[in-house]
């Protein structure tokens, strides 16, 4: 009876053991963060959050006019990039691209005006 009690006894600490209370940190994605690039007067600056191969985030496109905040919604598959830019009172935007080397990452946009208009995006 004692011998059953000690070896439960350690199992029970062993289980407790490896059962921290650690939180798991995401690794983040290869486009997480702060990218922007410049096309015939337009800039294009956007905050990008990529969880597993999906990408959101916020950001804002520019003219020397005008200033535009914009949702981002899209994928990344490597090597490919496409997202959704909406704006309040626009059409919507799409970018479609690749990621050319880890801080670069080359496209299109397409929609609202734009008609395969080129533009590289570089990260900050």
């Amino acid at each position: 009876m004692r011998l059953t009690r000690i070896a439960l006894t350690m199992v029970l600490a062993a289980v407790l053991a490896c059962s921290g209370n650690e939180t798991v940190q995401p690794t983040p994605g290869p486009l997480d963060g702060d990218w922007s690039g410049v096309s015939n007067g337009l800039t294009a600056a956007f905050r990008f959050d990529q969880v597993d191969d999906k990408l959101h985030g916020t950001g804002a496109l520019t003219t020397a006019t005008v200033s535009i905040p914009v949702n981002i919604r899209g994928t990344y598959v490597d090597p490919d990039v496409s997202f959704a830019i909406t704006a309040s009172g626009f059409q919507n935007l799409t970018f479609t691209g690749s990621l050319t080397d880890p801080d670069t990452i080359d496209g299109h946009l397409d929609g609202s005006g734009f008609n395969a208009f080129l533009i590289t995006l570089h990260r900050n």
